[in-house]
């Protein structure tokens, strides 16, 4: 590719971005404008925790928020204001699919605003910042802070590196970041310590009490001593200390609608949780920026395909102050028009420049981005700095002209034409990640008449790595549904402005994403057929993908206004069934109830009520263990009701497989109320719902299913003689259930070690020593059903229980004798991947050698479990918060 066709790509991108204010020349080259100064005042004397700023794409909100940070930061001693900047399209590729709850958002953005404190700590200059008393001290306790706290815990393993090479750097034992735009600021260096502390503290706390309800009462109470702390500090060293000054930056551009709304309100609920700072004199308040609303408020249909979630406008409008972000005032359209093209190295012809002006304003209704693209396309198709108004005149009238005629000039010189990486490049704009032969795959449906020859989509896909359009984002081994790994390299749109933003939104109408997600669909279910035929399974990323665009296909359809194509909505949730089994028979909470969640949705708009009924009761299922707060719960078992009634009425046939769904949906509610509620509502869906299931097999079993929980409430409240009468009947309904065929030798088994273990567990209550032996019999009963049926978790799991029970019998022998149990079920866990069943048996190991009186071993177990709690657990409150207990325990 010649020089001048590969340098409007890199131009664009360099001079029509959002301006950085880590860029060294950040001072000279931004453009102040009247508004800046307008909107800094009300943000910062608002008395509002919350704050959204809106305004059209492309005039200038991500280069304001980059001025504001600049300023605070430069005159932080004097405002007051400790800014801490994130940007959404810098976060992980993939993160809105571990969101389900408000607090996974807030994981991810306070983690970007911990990398936005050390962004600008690398601008500190090494010599000046040594001279300062105690200040090398003090940056080493940070190290060690970071290193002890957080270098354990294998997803933040590159945070780590990157704090510790700024620090190491600050020191000046390494060299100095390239970048040192920062280093003219008089920014104070003990609060630039005391806001990664204070983001660190905050990404921590939150992190502590992940997916918990009433989050913002658990944050004050557990973590306000520690704010508290953290606000004094800071305010001794810089007394002039008034807020700290969140800012979230282009949260327009999180693409699932679902998510972005989750996303605000995590935001909203941390606020609050940080009212404990006013206290201290020191105001938190949250900035969000994002594009304006250009969707019509969604009508009440569309409202109830929303699963989990409220609507985005609800929650702006209940937690948010609105700022507008206005195009530019009339008075000041030329002269900044003038001063951008100076900037931009072009001149207007003389006598011109005015008329260039205004006529670029009129074109493109005074949008900064929009300008700035088409003066550099003016330039390079003159070829010259000269810019004369035919110049202007001579380019796309429209915004979105300009950005079509930007992206195919920097497609022209392509081997195979601009056509194929054109549209891989829109493709590739409505997905995360994926590989090569998935995108040109997803080519193959979109536009049949680029498909071949095969060789032009494979040169099209290196033409747009080459010129950085795709960029390797992770290499990694994929699971197969036989339990397989094989490689794969995944790519992405690279992340940013202008190739990501500008492409995506600027070019891509509604329409044009819900056909490009519905042939990705298409496509995903080509490339698992053909998993299928070769590897002999299918990749379960393959799924994932498809059911996520299947998702956004019907999210852009409607808001579109279109009707979405029900073929592709059936293959999404066709996927969703595969995955939900997958995941749920290996005991795998968080992506079994994540993909349930997209399932719903689908189930939903193609109105599929059994089918909505079996993915809820997938989501339920593992409802206590991702923390669903217990009124969306609620939610879910009323919707369910509601689609059992209405089965009953339509398909009288399917009444029996609504109503047994029901049953498990209901009795995972009766668990989380617990006590007489809990039990009162197991005997209600017992008589209106279990004894009407027609089919006795189904009946029996639900009737199993809601004994099972009946026997765990009464346990739970002492009554144990009642929960051992239900347990035997437990047992006789298993031995009728055999008898008459409805149980296979391993269903029976299964059947059987679950009520050999509860026998295990109510002896284990009654606590007497000959209670215990009693109950290590029955365990031990229950490892011989599982060992019949090749049941490695169950063997696992009798294993740990006996173990727990000889911990109970007390003293040094007994404690001695239960490692021997937990080391053979650690290494069979291990083996099989069950990260829950190797903390369990790493939290008895510790509680072993606390026995045995082996402190420092028990401190390794425990942190061992915590390990293991942050990095496989980390989407389950209970496994998290149990593993901060043995901490303390040890």
């Amino acid at each position: 590719m010649s020089e001048r066709g590969k340098s409007l790509a890199l131009e664009i991108e360099r001079l029509c971005g959002p301006l950085r204010f880590t860029d060294p020349g950040f001072k000279q080259k931004c453009i102040v404008r009247q508004i800046y100064w307008e909107l800094r005042r009300e943000i910062i004397t608002a008395r509002e925790p919350c704050l959204l700023l809106t305004g059209p794409g492309g005039v200038g909100k991500s280069t304001f928020v980059n001025w504001l940070t600049y300023g605070l930061l430069e005159r932080a001693e004097e405002i007051g204001y400790l800014p801490l900047l994130v940007e959404i399209p810098q976060l992980s590729p993939d993160w809105e699919r571990q969101v389900i709850l408000p607090q996974d958002a807030l994981i991810f953005v306070l983690e970007g605003a911990g990398t936005a404190m050390l962004a600008a700590l690398e601008g500190l200059r090494p010599r000046e910042a040594r001279k300062r008393p105690g200040f090398v001290a003090k940056l080493k306790r940070i190290a060690g802070w970071i290193r002890d706290n957080l270098g354990r815990i294998r997803p933040l393993a590159s945070f780590v590196d990157k704090a510790g090479k700024v620090v190491r750097g600050v020191l000046g034992l390494a060299p100095a970041a390239a970048s040192v735009a920062l280093a003219g600021l008089p920014l104070p260096v003990n609060l630039a310590i005391a806001a990664i502390l204070a983001a660190f503290s905050l990404k921590e706390a939150v992190e502590r009490v992940k997916k918990e309800e009433r989050a913002f009462e658990i944050l004050s109470r557990s973590f306000s001593s520690l704010l508290v702390e953290i606000v004094r500090r800071a305010r001794k060293e810089v007394p002039g200390l008034k807020g700290i000054l969140l800012i979230v930056d282009e949260a327009g551009d999180v693409r699932l609608d679902s998510v972005r709304a989750t996303l605000l309100e995590g935001l909203a609920l941390l606020a609050k949780s940080l009212e404990v700072c006013r206290e201290e004199g020191v105001d938190f308040k949250v900035l969000v920026v994002r594009r304006e609303f250009k969707t019509v408020r969604p009508h009440e249909r569309v409202r109830e395909i929303r699963a989990l979630t409220r609507d985005e406008r609800d929650i702006v409008e209940e937690r948010y102050r609105v700022l507008e972000f206005k195009p530019l005032l009339s008075e000041e359209q030329e002269e900044f028009i003038l001063k951008m093209a100076r900037q931009l190295g072009l001149k207007f012809k003389k006598g011109e420049e005015r008329a260039i002006a205004r006529e670029l304003w009129g074109r493109y209704l005074g949008c900064p981005r929009t300008i700035c693209m088409a003066l550099v396309l003016a330039s390079h198709n003159k070829g010259s700095e000269l810019i004369e108004l035919s110049d202007v005149e001579a380019i796309p009238l429209h915004e979105k002209g300009v950005y079509r005629a930007v992206l195919r000039k920097s497609m022209e010189l392509c081997p195979c034409g601009p056509e194929r990486p054109e549209n891989m490049v829109f493709i590739a704009a409505c997905a995360p990640e994926f590989t090569r032969r998935e995108l040109c795959e997803a080519l193959t449906h979109y536009r049949p008449d680029l498909a071949k020859p095969r060789g032009d989509l494979d040169r099209a896909f290196d033409f747009l790595v080459e010129e950085g359009f795709l960029s390797e984002i992770r290499r990694g081994e994929l699971v197969l549904e036989d339990g397989r790994e094989v490689e794969f390299v995944f790519y992405a749109l690279k992340p940013g402005e202008p190739h990501a933003t500008n492409i995506r939104r600027g070019l891509l109408s509604p329409r044009d994403r819900a056909d490009i997600h519905a042939s990705w669909v298409r496509a995903l279910k080509a490339v698992a057929e053909r998993q299928k035929a070769t590897l002999g399974s299918i990749a379960t990323n393959t799924h994932d993908e498809l059911a996520w665009h299947a998702v956004r296909h019907l999210e852009e359809s409607r808001e579109a206004s279109l009707e979405p194509d029900e073929q592709v909505l059936a293959e999404g949730l066709e996927a969703v069934g595969s995955l939900s089994t997958f995941y749920y028979e290996r005991g795998l909470p968080g992506p079994c109830a994540r993909v349930a969640h997209l399932g719903i949705q689908l189930a939903r708009a193609l109105d599929r009520p059994l089918g909505e009924l079996f993915l809820t009761e997938r989501l339920a299922r593992f409802a206590l263990n991702v923390g669903l707060p217990l009124r969306r719960l609620e939610e879910l078992v009323r919707r369910a009701e509601e689609l059992v009634i209405r089965v009953g009425e339509e398909k009288p046939g399917e009444a029996d497989r609504a109503r047994y769904y029901y049953c498990y949906i209901a009795g995972v509610l009766a668990r989380r109320l617990r006590g007489d509620e809990g039990l009162e509502l197991l005997e209600r869906v017992e008589h209106d719902y279990a004894n009407k299931i027609a089919d006795e097999c189904r009946r029996l079993d639900a009737k199993e299913a809601l004994d099972y929980v009946r026997a765990e409430l009464l346990m739970e409240l002492g009554r144990l003689d009642d929960a051992e009468t239900v347990i035997r009947r437990r047992l006789e309904r298993a031995r009728i259930l055999r008898e008459r065929g409805y149980l296979s030798e391993r269903s029976y088994r299964q059947r059987m070690a679950v009520i050999e273990n509860d026998l295990g567990e109510l002896l284990f209550r009654r606590g007497r020593p000959e209670d215990l032996e009693e109950a290590i019999e029955h365990i031990r009963a229950s490892r011989q059903h599982c060992k019949a049926i090749g049941d490695e978790r169950g063997v696992a799991a009798s294993l740990a229980n006996e173990a727990m029970c000889l911990l109970a019998l007390g003293g040094p022998e007994r404690a001695r004798e239960a490692l021997e149990p937990l080391s053979e079920a650690l290494r069979t866990f291990s083996r099989i991947g069950d990260w829950q069943g190797c903390r369990r048996s790493l939290r008895f190991m510790s509680f072993a050698h606390l026995a045995l009186g082996d402190d420092d071993m028990a401190l390794e177990r425990a942190v061992e479990t915590l390990r293991i709690a942050y990095g496989g657990l980390a989407d389950m409150p209970y496994e998290l918060a149990d593993s901060w207990l043995i901490m303390a325990y040890a």
